[in-house]
């Protein structure tokens, strides 16, 4: 289409690239908005543990952190858990955590001196988990100091920390970004494919064609009819609208309009077209109540008088064996 410099085209491609355009700058804004969030929420460690301990009421699934000043001590795993719960102590509270066994041993080195930070989200201690927890603990303990729910509840808290664990729950600006994101993306492919449907016929034109129809669309001679966006030149039929195709006139052989139909009313008209190496098109698309249709119509029947006009069973006939005659 690089040979077509007609204002109908230009508009065309203009609007595709356009689309296409802002699809591309709106899906790169969300792209530096969506990693900008991933670092901010990986750098971000969330609210002490303590924090939502003290809370008036239990916040599972968020991000949390605790440091760790000494060595986690080992209560035990529960109901085929990969991760293993610990006692975990900052310097001031302690804590239940579930740690996995490759990572245990990151905090073996923690000292008041020198806390190492662990990170996770925050897990509600359901009654059975309390329990198992406390049973671990009385286990080895002398019976002075057997622990129960009150104290559990009181020195430990109803809640633990998921060591490494992310929270599952999509905040309302991840989804808007995701949605904006599809958005953007229809918006480029609707461009790219709408210029790839219009301009794929151009591709059986050879430049030299592209050339000529070019010139013929300024010639004086030339019969245009803009609200169709369809030209008729000395050589060719052109057609702008939603496709872009230009048969020579020498090679259609039948043409006729058909009504376009929705819900059983008549909204549009539209022009078939039949070329001698049969192929079919379909242009001129129009408003049911635009008298240029009808004028442009009347105009195009007298191009050639060889053509066969209108929609009969005779033509249907003719083009049929016109067809098998130049396969055969």
């Amino acid at each position: 289409m690089q040979y077509l410099d007609n204002e109908i085209v230009k508009k065309k491609y203009r609007n595709y690239k356009i689309l296409m355009s802002i699809g591309l700058t709106i899906l790169a804004i969300v792209i530096l908005i969506a990693l900008g969030k991933y670092v901010f929420f990986k750098n971000d460690l969330g609210k002490p543990m303590n924090d939502y301990l003290l809370a008036k009421k239990i916040e599972s699934d968020k991000k949390s952190y605790i440091k760790v000043i000494q060595e986690p001590i080992y209560i035990g795993s529960y109901s085929k858990e990969d991760k293993i719960y610990f006692l975990i102590k900052d310097e001031n509270y302690s804590y239940v955590a579930k740690i996995s066994n490759e990572n245990y041993h990151k905090y073996q080195d923690a000292t008041p001196e020198n806390p190492i930070v662990m990170t996770g989200t925050t897990k509600e201690i359901s009654e059975t988990l309390m329990m198992a927890i406390i049973n671990a603990i009385n286990k080895d303990a002398s019976e002075e100091e057997y622990v129960d729910a009150e104290w559990f509840v009181n020195y430990l808290g109803l809640m633990y920390l998921d060591e490494g664990e992310e929270p599952k729950s999509m905040d309302t600006s991840l989804l808007i970004l995701i949605l904006v994101a599809i958005l953007a993306l229809v918006m480029f492919f609707t461009g790219w494919i709408s210029k790839f449907r219009y301009e794929k016929n151009s591709l059986d034109l050879t430049d030299k064609e592209m050339k000529i129809i070019n010139q013929e669309l300024k010639e004086k001679t030339t019969k245009k009819y803009l609200k169709l966006q369809v030209y008729i030149t000395k050589h060719y039929f052109v057609n702008m609208n939603q496709v872009f195709f230009a048969i020579p006139l020498e090679n259609i052989l039948w043409i006729y309009p058909f009504d376009v139909s929705n819900a059983g009313e008549i909204v549009s008209k539209s022009l078939k077209i039949f070329t001698r190496d049969g192929k079919e098109y379909t242009g001129a698309k129009s408003a049911i109540e635009e008298k240029e249709f009808e004028k442009f119509y009347k105009e195009l029947q007298k191009v050639n008088s060889s053509w066969m006009i209108g929609y009969t069973k005779e033509n249907r006939r003719k083009y049929e064996n016109h067809i098998k005659d130049t396969n055969n």
